[in-house]
This record gives C-alpha cells, sequence and structure tokens, in this order.
C-alpha cells in the first residue's frame, strides 16, 4: 500500500479522530512556520534539509486552509493534500508525533 492508501484507509477507519489529527498537523505546521529561526538552529533530520521541510509546512498549512472541513470529512482529500509525494514523510511525522510523543488514548487508532 502507499502512503495515501494507508491515509484513505485511516480516515476510513478512525473518520471521529480526524477532526483533532489535523487540528494538531495545522499546530505542527504552524509551530515550524512562527519559530522558524529556532528550529532552524536546532535542525538535525538528516533525511531532509530544514528549508524543504519549512516549505512542506508552509504548503500543508495552506491546504489545510483551503479545503476546509472538506479534508476532514473526505479520505481521498485527506489521503491526496497530506500524504503526497514528499508531504507523507511531514504528515506520517506529525502522526508518529501525535500518537506516541502524546500517548493517544485510543490504542486501535495507534
Amino acid at each position: 500500500m502507499s502512503s495515501k492508501d494507508k491515509a484513505r484507509l485511516l480516515h476510513q477507519l478512525f473518520p471521529e479522530h480526524m477532526p483533532e489529527l489535523i487540528r494538531f498537523i495545522e499546530a505542527v505546521c504552524l509551530t515550524i512556520i512562527e519559530d522558524e529561526q529556532l528550529l532552524r538552529s536546532r535542525w538535525q533530520y538528516q533525511a531532509m534539509d530544514f528549508d524543504k521541510w519549512l516549505t512542506l509546512a508552509q504548503i500543508i498549512f495552506a491546504r489545510i486552509a483551503q479545503n476546509g472541513e472538506g479534508i476532514t470529512a473526505e479520505p481521498e482529500l485527506f489521503a491526496q493534500s497530506l500524504f503526497s509525494g514528499d508531504f507523507a514523510d511531514f504528515s506520517i511525522d506529525c502522526i508518529q508525533s501525535y500518537t506516541k510523543v502524546r500517548k493517544h488514548p485510543d490504542d486501535k487508532f495507534t
């Protein structure tokens, strides 16, 4: 399965978690955008340089704003907007933080 296929399936299986997950991804994007200088100075992610990560955050933030409730309600729009190409790396990283770092309460979702 591709990242988009997995994202679509995740949305279909857990639609009730999508609003909060998308708000979390949006907040991560905003943090990266607003704290650019601090994060740039501490950047350690070897697979991608900070400028690329920042660009992904800016585009994903704009896509969430542009698609509004649609991205929350439609599995295909969710998958296409957040999990195509390099966007998948960013969104997967967000989901890992959302489920592991903050200890998500739904074990099945995790």
